[in-house]
């Protein structure tokens, strides 16, 4: 079994984060994404907007 990656993107501009997991070269793992969103919400600052995460 393949363990997912996952990334903590950090948005300078707004001093907040938000996960990152890639699925391939162009798709992204969007349960995962939400799932870790909503586990980290009370620890972290998050992006409220979920569209404007954008991997550099």
């Amino acid at each position: 079994m393949r363990h997912p990656r996952l990334t903590m993107v950090y948005l300078r501009e707004h001093g907040t984060f938000y996960p990152y997991a890639p699925r391939g070269a162009r798709c992204r793992d969007r349960p995962m994404e939400l799932k870790t969103r909503s586990s980290l919400t009370r620890i972290v600052p998050m992006e409220s907007g979920i569209g404007r995460g954008h991997p550099v």
